[in-house]
Order: C-alpha cells, then sequence, then structure tokens
C-alpha cells in the first residue's frame, strides 16, 4: 500500500520486530508514521503473522486517506451481508467504506471479517482501490 500509493514520510523508528536489514522495513517504518499501522502491542509488527480481512481493510483505509483519496458520498448498507455482527468495532467504519466504494463485495453473501485474508484477496483489493485513487487522480 505505502508503495503503491507513493506515501512517504521520514522513518524515525519502526517496530522492535522489524529490522533495518529487512525487505519491508521503509515500508511498515513510513506506514507506522503516517498511522496505517499501529502494530499488535509491545512495539510489535508481527511482520510473518497473519491478517484478517477486517485489519487488511482497515489499513487500507487509512493509507488511502493518507494518500487524500477523496470517498463519494454513497451508502451501500452492510446490512445485505449475513455476518455483519462479527465486524470488530474498530473496523466498521473502514468496511462501510469500502462496500459503499465498491473495494468490498464480500461471498455468498458474507464478508468473513475475521478469517484471514489470502493473497488473492489482497491482490483484489489493492488492485480495486489503486485502480480507483489513480482514476481519481487523473480528474
Amino acid at each position: 500500500l505505502v508503495r503503491a500509493l507513493e506515501l512517504s514520510s521520514p522513518v524515525k523508528d519502526n517496530f522492535n520486530d522489524v529490522k533495518p536489514s529487512d525487505y519491508y522495513y521503509e515500508a511498515v517504518g513510513v506506514a507506522k508514521a503516517l498511522g496505517i499501522v499501529n502494530g499488535v502491542g509491545n512495539g510489535k509488527f508481527n511482520p510473518k503473522g497473519l491478517i484478517t480481512r477486517q485489519d487488511m481493510i482497515v489499513m487500507a483505509d487509512r493509507a488511502l486517506k493518507a494518500a487524500g483519496y477523496r470517498y463519494t458520498n454513497s451508502q451501500k448498507e452492510m446490512d445485505n451481508f449475513k455476518d455483519i455482527q462479527n465486524i470488530s468495532n474498530y473496523a466498521k467504519e473502514s468496511i462501510q467504506r469500502f462496500i459503499s466504494e465498491g473495494f468490498l463485495q464480500g461471498s455468498n453473501g458474507n464478508l468473513r471479517p475475521q478469517s484471514n485474508a489470502s493473497r488473492a484477496e489482497a491482490a483484489v483489493l489493492i488492485y480495486r482501490l489503486i485502480n480507483s485513487y489513480y482514476v481519481q487522480q487523473l480528474r
């Protein structure tokens, strides 16, 4: 997300488990500096851990905001999904925005917010938001 949206910020510090020799050091440091990621607690990021779909969406939402993305004012209903009760409170606004923007469509009437994101799901989400972001930049 940091690279795709061409985000930058001085990296003054990073998470304890992200070393300067890690290929993702700069991107994680920028994401931390911009408030896109907060880590998992105790100064850790857990870079090799799995990520839930809702956490992926929250980070993507924060990254778009940092890039200056202008959300539409449309309000598609989350109620159409069977598992909205599984969305954590901290993720509800981001998920609502992503449904309204068309970035998130669910599968078989479910969002599966607590499930881990697959590489394919991450790729589709990033493709949709990058496509929309750059089209917006051309207007």
